[in-house]
């Protein structure tokens, strides 16, 4: 099952913010997961953890990853785990395993179905994760940089100056501290908002309208 079908399932989102998420990821030639990040309805470690329970793939540790080998055989062109950003784990007979960010990607899975003549086999590991083992490989390696990510930074630093007009504290939310900390993202110098205006406005349109769960647990 695809993870925006998991989402509407357990009404984390609302028939319209999936459809969005989703006009909005293929638009900017992204992932879900990027997308899911940017809105911040997870962090990035318990939206890997997330994902890997709904899809019955192995949570991955990086220590689990074994780079010294991949130095050696990358099994895959560094271009292509880069720009899917994957990371092989192994091949064993005509069984590539990889560790990515969203097994049910089909953007994911359709290029490496073309460019390898493997079966493929999925891990999970988080965007951070995968980001720092990418750099252990290629360490000129920037992950790309999505409207996504501005968007997150965005949005967390108006929730914390809101945060601040109201309570007169820095801020009240814990899990924008924690991903700050994390180095998830980074609250200062801010980030300008996305550069197109009608995304960001259909962000902000959408985050007002009531999720299905919102309704319900008002009703």
């Amino acid at each position: 099952m695809p993870l925006i079908a998991h989402l509407i399932r357990e009404r984390l989102v609302s028939q319209k913010e999936a459809k969005l998420l989703e006009k909005s990821a293929l638009s900017q030639g992204c992932t879900l997961i990027h997308a899911l990040l940017g809105i911040g309805l997870f962090a990035e470690a318990p939206l890997a953890d997330w994902v890997a329970e709904r899809t019955g793939c192995t949570r991955l540790s990086p220590t689990q990853v074994p780079l010294s080998a991949l130095r050696q055989n990358p099994l895959l062109p560094l271009a292509l785990m880069e720009t899917l950003e994957i990371v092989p784990l192994s091949l064993q007979g005509t069984t590539l395993t990889v560790a990515t960010l969203d097994p049910t990607d089909r953007k994911t899975r359709a290029h490496l179905r073309f460019f390898t003549p493997y079966r493929l086999q999925a891990q999970v590991l988080s965007r951070s994760e995968i980001t720092h083992l990418l750099q252990q490989l290629t360490p000129t390696y920037q992950p790309k940089s999505y409207e996504w990510d501005a968007l997150r930074t965005a949005l967390a630093q108006e929730r914390r100056q809101h945060a601040a007009e109201i309570t007169g504290e820095t801020s009240t939310f814990a899990w924008l501290d924690e991903m700050a900390a994390a180095g998830l993202f980074t609250p200062e110098p801010i980030l300008e908002k996305p550069t197109s205006p009608s995304l960001w406005e259909e962000i902000r349109t959408a985050e007002e309208t009531p999720s299905v769960a919102e309704t319900l647990s008002s009703s």
